[in-house]
């Protein structure tokens, strides 16, 4: 849900953060479209580390048939 909130309101972070960090337009601009990137990465965390499939995936190849 946080991941969500997080991209849904992309834009008025990237406003807020272009503001506090005086970026240009073109900085701006690139912040704004690397919106999906972003997303696939907090999901990707999300899969391997919050949902533990790493850890799962180690036990299959440990644990005996």
């Amino acid at each position: 849900m946080l991941f969500g909130s997080f991209i849904t309101f992309w834009q008025v972070f990237c406003r807020c953060l272009a503001r506090w960090r005086k970026l240009t337009d073109i900085e701006h601009q690139r912040l704004l479209s690397a919106r999906w990137q972003v997303a696939a990465w907090l999901i990707a965390l999300e899969l391997l580390l919050g949902q533990n499939v790493v850890g799962k995936f180690i036990n299959l190849l440990v644990s005996p048939s």
